[in-house]
Formats: structure tokens, sequence, C-alpha cells
């Protein structure tokens, strides 16, 4: 390749530099990335928000969920500046909110308490695959008791949360 013809990556890369933009288009790639770094089944429960000095603001959907996450945050933040190629993230926060309506499942006919199906296993165990930490066998469970819980449930007509067979709203909607 002659020497005045560059990758055009690297052109754009190095305009970011010289402006000072190169770190606010890696903090947005942080939060865009989220999903991808946790996987299907946390990413359906969470939604990265933004991020403020290093701090990734994730949202989640319950208590639980918050609570389970935040003992990973040390690892989490490793695998997110790893697919990033930088120190970008240095912290996660989690907190509770209801999050937007997802694509919902048509009603179903509520059926007793099951084992999981081989393709609910493996889903469990690609979403834990990575962590090396003393609370994958915790998340593995509250993974494994959310598709679970999925079959006694519907979707709540309001915001698409989950409403138990004997009520007509989810408790964020009825207030």
């Amino acid at each position: 390749m002659p020497a005045d013809f560059r990758n055009l990556g690297d052109l754009i890369r190095e305009g970011l530099r010289r402006r000072d933009l190169e770190a606010g288009v890696l903090q947005a790639r942080a939060v865009s990335m989220w999903e991808r770094v946790v996987g299907e089944t946390v990413a359906a429960a969470t939604r990265a928000e933004s991020i403020r000095d290093g701090v990734l603001w994730v949202v989640t959907k319950s208590s639980a969920w918050s609570h389970e996450l935040s003992m990973m945050r040390e690892e989490l933040v490793k695998r997110l500046n790893a697919e990033l190629g930088s120190e970008v993230v240095t912290d996660i926060r989690f907190s509770v909110k209801r999050l937007p309506k997802r694509e919902t499942r048509k009603e179903s006919v509520v059926a007793p308490p099951r084992a999981l199906t081989e393709e609910e296993q493996a889903e469990v165990d690609r979403a834990v695959c990575n962590l090396d930490s003393p609370f994958r066998e915790r998340l593995a469970k509250l993974i494994a008791a959310d598709i679970l819980r999925r079959d006694n449930t519907r979707p709540c007509p309001t915001c698409g949360g989950p409403v138990r067979p004997d009520e007509k709203e989810c408790p964020y909607c009825r207030g």
C-alpha cells in the first residue's frame, strides 16, 4: 500500500484523538455493548443507561438482579474493558426501575413447576459460562428461576412486565 494511503478506521481514530473525542466514543460503546457482553438472559433483565466518570449506570428489573450483578461487578468491569480494549469502565452501579416494554409473548396456559429443558439449561450455562466468581452458581439459579417464572406468568397489558395468573396487572401498574 502506498505511504499516502491509510486505513479509514485509523484516520477516524486519529481525528477523534486530536479533538479529545475518543474517550466519549469509547464510553458510548461501553453502554451499547452491555447486552452483548452480559448475554441474552442478563440483558433481558437489565439495560445500560449511561456512563459518567467511568461509572456505568445499569437499570435492572428487580432488586434480586441488582444484588446478584453487583456481586459480579468486578468481573463485568473486566469483561467490558477487555471488549473495549481500554480501561474505560471503572465501576458499575445498579438500580431498579421498570424497564421499557420488550417483545411480549402470547398468553399461555399456566403449567405446573417443572425442570428446565435441555435448551433452557444451555441458555443458563451460556449466561454464566465466562464467570469465575463464587456467585456463578447463585446467578445460574436466579436465571433458572426466572425462566421457570415465565411459565407461570403472562405479560402485563400496560407495561409488558410479568403478571401472575390471578391478577389483571403487574404490581407496578396496579400502583
